[in-house]
């Protein structure tokens, strides 16, 4: 795929996906679809899409993905699936995945990994929901269960404030950074451990994986396709008083009108620095400065595993909803 009527397609493919879930979506342009297709250093990556014909042409209605890490879990597909949300339900997604499952078996991947989306009141045991359906036919088994939430912007009046007398009381002589032009080039590799410790500390249950290393190569890597891919990043950053980096917390967005989602990512403090109110602290200050350089952002996503919980009551406190569940399988 790389023609740039395909590109505007699978734009479209994922415009509809993120209106279904969350009643917003972002917009990409070509040139930033193509940037996140684009090849890594650190995975190898077989994409597949599905069409229907509509008169003389085709329109993209769903793509399947096979991610295969070359340093880390090298016996491990990471696969994943889209279907417009007017073709579900007539097997497009039962096609698409099978497919992951031969492009795996090919490349010598013995174990699946992936994660699928069940409507928020659905019991994640219903044997008839699509993705556990799919899950069986690809010998895959359930073993954790997520929340995608949303929160809608603008906060209440006041919010803000709140958070911010709570965090006084604790912060003590920890202080924050907050970045809106990447990340600084001497703060690659401590921003690297901070990635690595949020896969070491993120509570998964039985869903597990070699955690990666990240070099400051392969920081500098996910940035610049980030910021490739049209994303714009808030991150805040917390300081010891000994000047050791903390903690760090990540919004992401993109300025193309119509755009009106964002997606809070990473938030993370490392183990010696918890206690602190580092991590309440950090969200707050990123919705400050969200607040002054995308007001165009309306609604922002994010997620967390149901055993997370000390993010999810954060998250509460903030008013986060849940739009729907994900459940991670494994084979």
């Amino acid at each position: 795929m790389d023609s740039d009527e395909e590109m505007r397609q699978l734009n479209e493919l994922d415009e509809a996906c993120a209106q279904d879930i969350y009643g917003a979506s972002q917009k990409s342009t070509v040139d930033e679809r193509r940037a996140a297709l684009a090849p890594s250093a650190y995975q190898e990556t077989e994409r597949f899409v599905a069409a229907v014909s509509e008169g003389d042409t085709e329109r993209v209605v769903g793509i399947a993905i096979c991610g295969m890490p070359l340093y880390e879990n090298k016996k491990t597909a990471f696969i994943g699936l889209a279907v417009h949300p007017e073709y579900r339900g007539r097997g497009i997604g039962s096609a698409l995945a099978e497919r992951l499952k031969e492009t795996a078996q090919s490349a010598g991947r013995t174990a699946l990994d992936s994660w699928g989306e069940i409507p928020a009141d659905a019991n994640a045991d219903d044997s008839t929901l699509p993705v556990n359906r799919i899950a069986r036919r690809l010998g895959m088994e359930k073993k954790n269960v997520a929340a995608q939430k949303s929160l809608d912007l603008p906060l209440p009046d006041g919010k803000l404030a709140q958070f911010e007398a709570q965090v006084a009381e604790k912060i003590g002589d920890y202080r924050l950074e907050t970045w809106t032009d990447g990340i600084p080039e001497n703060q690659l590799e401590n921003y690297g451990i901070l990635l690595r410790q949020l896969e070491l500390d993120e509570p998964t249950g039985d869903h597990r994986n070699e955690a990666p290393e990240f070099s400051a190569d392969r920081v500098r890597e996910i940035y610049e396709k980030q910021k490739a891919m049209g994303f714009r990043g808030v991150i805040t950053v917390a300081f010891s008083p000994e000047n050791e980096i903390a903690g760090q917390s990540e919004i992401i967005y993109n300025t193309n009108e119509g755009t009106s989602i964002g997606f809070q990512e990473n938030t993370l403090v490392m183990p010696a620095h918890r206690g602190y109110a580092l991590g309440l602290a950090m969200k707050v200050a990123n919705h400050r400065k969200l607040e002054e350089v995308a007001p165009h952002i309306k609604v922002v996503a994010t997620g967390n595993s149901s055993l997370n919980t000390q993010m999810n009551a954060i998250n509460e406190q903030f008013g986060y909803k849940v739009v729907c569940q994900e459940i991670a399988f494994q084979s």
